[in-house]
């Protein structure tokens, strides 16, 4: 069955209108283009009107609205993730590129602010700080094959220094395939290691290596 839009003029299918109770038929006289299109124009022509509204609306709501959306979240908090997921795997490429970007325009904005919380987190957290340290160097020794060469190892340490000061953007010496993760565990050798920016690498945690299941 078909519909006459009253606005197009044109024959149209009745899923191609929204509902109205009020009307013989249960449906608009308009077709759901036509009214997008007067709803597109209409707030084209009240952007500042509307922009205004929506802001005395959440000001006096500012509670209300984040006591809804806190539960909200943790309603759908499996939902969000996978979500959040899909899109990084889709987007990879543009959030490395944005994230990286963004990460070193804030370190260069927040440097001293950056250090200072860090130095503060290691006078309160000494024990953690050293026990972490000391996690990891076992887990470098164990993951440290016989057949390792050290003074290729050791210059990946001494190129990572010079490229952090000839950029002044901090890098690391990164293990591709992680030490430690839920599924894998990779060597301390020269052919498991890759020089990144600190941003990249903290991003990448344990959790991103080639092959990947």
């Amino acid at each position: 069955m078909v519909k006459t839009c009253t606005r197009c003029g044109d024959f149209k299918p009745l899923a191609s209108f929204y509902r109205n109770i009020r009307a013989k038929d249960r449906l608009c006289s308009h077709c759901a283009e036509c009214d997008n299109k007067k709803s597109a124009r209409y707030r084209s022509i009240n952007a500042e009107r509307l922009k205004q509204k929506r802001k005395a609306y959440t000001d006096a709501n500012r509670e209300g609205r984040a006591a809804y959306y806190k539960k909200w979240r943790e309603k759908n908090r499996e939902r969000i993730k996978i979500r959040k997921a899909e899109y990084y795997q889709s987007h990879k490429e543009h959030e490395s590129r944005r994230n990286t970007a963004y990460d070193k325009k804030w370190r260069a904005a927040n440097r001293d602010r950056r250090k200072a919380y860090e130095a503060k987190y290691r006078k309160d957290n000494k024990s953690r700080v050293t026990a972490h340290a000391n996690k990891r160097r076992c887990r470098k020794a164990q993951a440290t094959p016989t057949w390792a060469d050290f003074t290729l190892i050791t210059a990946f340490y001494e190129q990572c220094a010079r490229i952090t000061a000839e950029t002044g953007v901090k890098h690391h010496v990164d293990h591709i395939v992680p030490l430690s993760s839920p599924v894998v565990c990779g060597l301390h050798c020269q052919n498991n290691l890759q020089i990144l920016p600190e941003a990249a690498n903290k991003r990448k945690g344990n959790r991103i290596w080639p092959d990947m299941p």
